[in-house]
């Protein structure tokens, strides 16, 4: 039978059978034809609608119309959920629909790029921006502010809409087309909406008759701004003109008061008995120490309302005897405020940031890590025990010492024993001692026997790495020591030559004699050139006279010292990795090695030297001019010096800490790397939405500023090497201890990281700046260990200044006289879940932001916080607490409202010393 006819056959038995059967087969086969023709026309039309706005803007550059690809995406979708129901009724089996279902969601990412798109141009920018253009038509300032904020709010909302939409170059003309102009618009009245909101807080917090310097602070703020706006000839510029001068009169007017000058005076002792007070009795009486962010915060009031005081009294104290009255009173108690920064000064030596990096540093056993941390911890710690001997107060600085001093101390003892064992064995693989001196070998290890006794009973990483090393030394020293020698005799072997060797045939006889790791002393008085070739391990001492004839050194594993005076041409064909060292006179030295030998020069001059094609060479002490023939490598150890370095080739020089090359000349490249790099923290820069800026002020100083509701989305940190890894060890003595690694692939130096993963509690997006300046203060501090392999690792302590323009609008932390905190609610009708975006609808980011306030402001020296739980009984530590529980604890859902949180009292222990957090109205 033919294939034609075997597969008619076949098919007409099971039409037959079917037939017989029942109709049902003929029906499942249109309903699975149904089926596909459904997924088909959903992936068609999912295919259609991506094709809409992609290749659109890939492949034409501009962007679909707005109609277009709502119709195409809307059919995408109709279709898709069109072709899931059909799958439902008449997909068959469970596998048949599972199979079904694959098929279509195999379009399913295309359909979501497609309504990212959407997404992006349904956020409405040009409505905003049209409300702004009004608003700023007008000249009226609320207006103008709201409208600023709406369109910056919006604009937001859409750049971050955009970053979810597919593709570079529809992302690139989605920001070009909306994004931009609308920042650039809003960008337009920045100068007067500073100056707006600087003058606005001046009159609501009624500034000139409660805080002249603070109304001034305000007022030099925007300065700049007011210059810029005073040349506009706007309506909105001309209204905000009006408030200035008004002000400016006013506050002109109430310094030249006396009693306003009185005030002033007043206010600054006030403030300076007040910092004092924040730690001298806090120590004296009730045996603690203040939270760091108070007394910062303290000092920091004391010190600006004593220098407003002293500018007042310049300007409006009147004649010189009554300044000097003025000045008189001021200074009464600036004894308190010197007392103040005395204590300050102690506190800012970051002895836990050192104590950090050297737990880790030993966590590594790295020995010469360890040995650099706990140099540093140690350096840091008497930094602080010197501070803190200028504190005044006996308390104070007992506490001090008993709570920074005495355990840094305590924790650098824990490895003086593998200390003083390591530096002791790097003294003598440093200077190579085995082989030039047996006797210091051993009195070096019989000065560390006990430490050794004792950390070879230790099972810790560092301990293992430096038994290594002492093992390894102790087998060399003992198959150095010659037959019978013991040890004690400065090397053993051949003794000194007494007669002078003039030939080559002396010089090989004298070789051939010596013991293997003998020290050969050989006075020269040469007829002819010289070669030292041997494979033995030795130390070659050369005295007396070459008398201009050459030398050639072939000697593996020999050290030679030329002592010699006269020597002619000098070739180092291969020495040992302790080398060659030059001390006499020399015409010429040519370097061959290409095995990694060193070159010593402990002549009174500059030593020239030249040095091979695929020569590896390591230099000490000081050098001229260095020719290198080819390509090669030049390795200068600490201290050393190169006045030039002439290339013919393509030259590496790695220079260890302190040396230095002063120029370079010749055809070739010279690329000069440090041996270990020190990582440096160049920039820090930050998201800011909402109306507000990070901006670099000194050194590690930056100014976090704008208004109460801004939020802060993310810090990018920049340092000078790829691939580092920073460490969040606390913010503000909060313990944090995060760490993040700068990919190596993305072509920058930078790292990105927000508030979630560098705060001490897990965000769950961004953080108000008001919410910052409310929990720590009016500056907050960031200790970071900035780490990466074979470069120097860096702690960098950075201050972000917290300059908030409008006051925090939902809560604020205080203190009361016996120690408990009462949590200050400023919008009473408004829901929690309203803390940082109005659509949220869940309270998490109010509990975030509570547990936040809680470790910043009661536990900063992270004691130990247990709150009280739903028991009235139990405390646990707040970090055993989850958000559910504390929500419970608080009796809070998304709908509560602060005011229904008014009288809510929690109970919590600090150190094992009870409190209470009541919050009040």
């Amino acid at each position: 039978m033919s294939k034609n006819k075997a597969i008619k056959a076949v098919t007409a038995a099971v039409i037959v059978g079917s037939a017989i059967t029942a109709v049902a087969p003929v029906q499942s086969e249109a309903a699975t034809n149904s089926v596909d023709k459904a997924i088909t026309k959903a992936n068609n039309q999912i295919t259609k609608a991506f094709n809409a706005y992609y290749k659109e803007a890939k492949y034409k550059g501009k962007l679909p119309s707005t109609t277009t690809i709502h119709k195409e995406a809307k059919l995408a979708r109709d279709y898709y959920e069109a072709a899931k129901k059909e799958i439902a009724k008449n997909g068959g089996s469970t596998s048949n629909k599972a199979a079904y279902t694959k098929k279509l969601d195999a379009n399913k990412s295309s359909l979501n790029r497609v309504e990212n798109y959407v997404s992006a141009i349904n956020v409405n920018v040009a409505a905003k921006k049209k409300v702004f253009e009004a608003a700023v038509k007008s000249g009226t300032q609320s207006k103008v502010l709201a409208a600023q904020e709406a369109l910056d709010q919006k604009n937001a909302e859409f750049k971050k809409a955009v970053a979810k939409v597919f593709g570079p170059d529809t992302r690139s003309l989605l920001t070009a087309k909306y994004y931009t102009p609308a920042a650039k618009l809003s960008a337009t009245v920045d100068a007067e909406m500073a100056v707006y909101k600087a003058y606005r807080e001046i009159e609501r917090e009624d500034l000139i008759e409660t805080d002249l310097a603070a109304a001034k602070k305000l007022i030099d703020k925007v300065e700049k701004q007011v210059a810029a706006i005073e040349k506009k000839n706007t309506k909105l510029a001309k209204n905000i003109m009006k408030a200035v001068k008004k002000n400016k009169a006013a506050y002109e007017a109430a310094k030249a008061n006396p009693k306003q000058l009185d005030a002033i005076i007043n206010k600054a002792n006030n403030q300076i008995t007040k910092a004092f007070n924040a730690y001298y009795k806090e120590a004296k009486y009730e045996g603690k120490l203040p939270s760091t962010t108070t007394i910062r915060k303290e000092a920091k009031l004391a010190r600006d309302y004593y220098e407003a005081a002293k500018e007042a009294i310049a300007k409006n104290g009147g004649s010189t005897s009554s300044k000097a009255a003025y000045m008189k009173k001021l200074d009464a108690n600036k004894q308190s405020l010197n007392r103040v920064e005395n204590y300050l000064s102690a506190i800012n030596v970051n002895v836990a940031a050192k104590k950090k990096a050297f737990e880790a540093a030993v966590k590594s056993g790295m020995q010469s890590k360890v040995l650099a941390a706990q140099e540093a911890l140690n350096q840091t710690t008497a930094e602080f025990k010197a501070a803190v001997a200028k504190v005044f107060g006996p308390d104070a600085r007992g506490l001090l010492l008993a709570k920074y001093a005495a355990p840094a101390e305590k924790l650098s003892a824990t490895v003086d024993a593998e200390m003083a064992v390591y530096k002791a064995y790097r003294q003598i693989e440093r200077e190579d001692l085995i082989e030039k001196d047996l006797a210091k070998v051993k009195q070096l290890m019989d000065s560390v026997e006990e430490q050794v006794a004792a950390i070879e009973k230790k099972d810790t990483k560092l301990a293992q790495n430096i038994m290594k090393a002492v093992e390894k030394n102790k087998k060399a020293y003992e198959e150095a020591v010659p037959p019978g020698n013991g040890g004690g005799g400065g090397g053993g072997g051949t003794p000194p030559i007494d007669t002078e060797i003039s030939t080559q045939a002396q010089l090989n006889e004298t070789l051939d004699k010596a013991q293997d790791g003998a020290t050969v002393e050989v006075k020269l008085n040469a007829s002819g050139s010289l070669t030292i070739d041997t494979s033995k391990r030795l130390t070659i001492k050369l005295t007396g006279d070459l008398r201009g004839q050459s030398l050639t050194i072939n000697a593996p594993n020999t050290h030679v010292t030329n002592s010699a005076a006269n020597s002619g041409a000098i070739t180092i064909e291969d020495v040992s990795n302790t080398s060659y060292e030059q001390v006499g006179t020399y015409g010429s030295i040519d370097f061959n090695d290409p095995n990694g030998g060193r070159l010593i020069n402990s002549t009174s001059a500059p030593l020239n030297s030249t040095i091979a094609a695929g020569a590896k060479v390591t230099l000490v002490g000081n050098f001229g001019k260095v020719t290198v023939l080819g390509d090669a490598e030049v390795t200068l150890v600490a201290g050393t010096f190169v006045k030039e370095v002439a290339a013919e080739g393509e030259v590496e020089v790695i220079t260890e800490e302190g040396a230095e090359v002063e120029t370079t000349t010749g055809p070739g490249t010279v690329t000069i790397k440090p041996a270990n790099p020190a990582l440096e923290l160049s920039d820090i820069t930050a998201e800011v939405t909402g109306g507000g800026a990070l901006r670099h002020d000194t050194a590690n100083k930056y100014i976090l500023e704008g208004s109460a509701t801004a939020q802060l989305s993310s810090l990018t940190l920049t340092a000078n090497l790829d691939g580092f890894t920073a460490t969040i060890v606390s913010v503000d003595g909060v313990s944090v201890n995060k760490s993040y690694t700068e990919p190596t692939t993305d072509n920058n130096t930078s790292l990105t990281i927000s508030p979630r993963e560098f705060m001490p509690v897990q965000l769950q997006n961004g953080i108000s700046l008001g919410l910052l300046k409310s929990v720590f203060g009016e500056e907050a501090t960031i200790v970071l260990d900035l780490t990466k392999s074979g470069a120097k690792a860096v702690t960098e302590t950075i201050t972000l200044d917290l300059e908030v323009v409008d006051t925090n609008a939902w809560f604020e932390l205080k203190r009361t006289t016996d120690g408990n905190v009462q949590v200050k609610l400023k919008n009473t009708t408004a829901r929690i879940a309203d803390m940082y975006d109005y659509n949220q609808t869940n309270e998490q980011e109010f509990l975030d932001a509570f547990k936040l306030a809680l470790l910043a402001y009661i536990d900063p020296a992270n004691a130990g916080l247990e709150l009280r739980g739903t028991d009235g009984t139990t405390y646990k530590a707040l970090s055993e607490y989850s958000s559910t529980e504390i929500k419970n604890l608080l009796g809070i859902s998304s709908n509560t409202t602060f005011g229904e949180l008014v009288g809510t009292t929690l109970h919590i222990k600090v150190n094992g010393t009870p409190r209470t957090i009541t919050f009040v109205q």
